[in-house]
């Protein structure tokens, strides 16, 4: 120990004697630790942290070989209905695909990150909402109405955690959504880091993702 503490001793003297070497040392070593601390974070994320769902254990990653070689190609919506239909292996299955919408909250016009999703994902995840109810199978049927379901993130960003925002709507794409619920606070979705503030039925996938799922 006092052989430590004589060494910390001679490094504090010698630091103070170079300042301009010192402020390089410790801005090197505070960028390391920060780069390291983000790494971590997205191991994390990506690999060591289970999936805040039921059995995550249990899911896995259905793909299909594209033409150009890809064996891990995306998925398009008739498929995964065949893939349903035939499906002799799994419980159940579900389809999801990004969003990029423009979202219009009164006099609030904005672009969100969304998920276009079957409407069995929260029924086969096992997620129970926060609020409200969130979207279940009749939300696929023709004809049904324009339902959206809300992070728990954008609901207290947005609409300050108001309990009344169920049964209140908002513009996607110029039409009208209704607020059914929102999903818990520790559910951001199944792509790790990438965390959508609401999900939107598959049956109106044209209306507010053009390029279909």
């Amino acid at each position: 120990m006092d052989s430590l503490i004589k060494d910390v001793r001679y490094a504090v003297r010698w630091l103070a004697r170079s300042p301009g070497f010192a402020a390089v040392a410790i801005l090197s070593l505070g960028l390391g630790v920060g780069v390291n601390v983000a790494m971590f974070s997205l191991v994390d994320a990506l690999l060591l942290r289970p999936l805040p769902v039921a059995s995550p254990d249990t899911l896995v990653d259905v793909f299909t070989s594209g033409g150009d070689g890809d064996t891990h190609a995306t998925n398009s919506y008739p498929d995964y209905l065949d893939l349903k239909a035939r499906n002799t292996v799994f419980t159940d299955m579900i389809g999801y695909s990004p969003m990029f919408a423009a979202v219009s909250l009164g006099d609030r016009p904005r672009l969100v990150l969304g998920q276009v999703v079957t409407s069995n994902h929260f029924q086969m995840l096992g997620i129970q909402p926060a609020l409200g109810r969130l979207l279940v199978p009749d939300d696929d049927v023709a004809g049904a109405e324009r339902v959206v379901a809300l992070s728990h993130r954008m609901w207290m960003r947005e609409f300050g955690g108001d309990p009344g925002v169920v049964g209140k709507s908002l513009q996607l794409r110029g039409q009208a959504y209704t607020i059914v619920g929102v999903a818990p606070a520790s559910f951001a979705g199944v792509v790790p880091l990438l965390t959508p503030e609401m999900w939107v039925p598959v049956a109106h996938a044209d209306e507010v993702e053009p390029a279909g799922i």
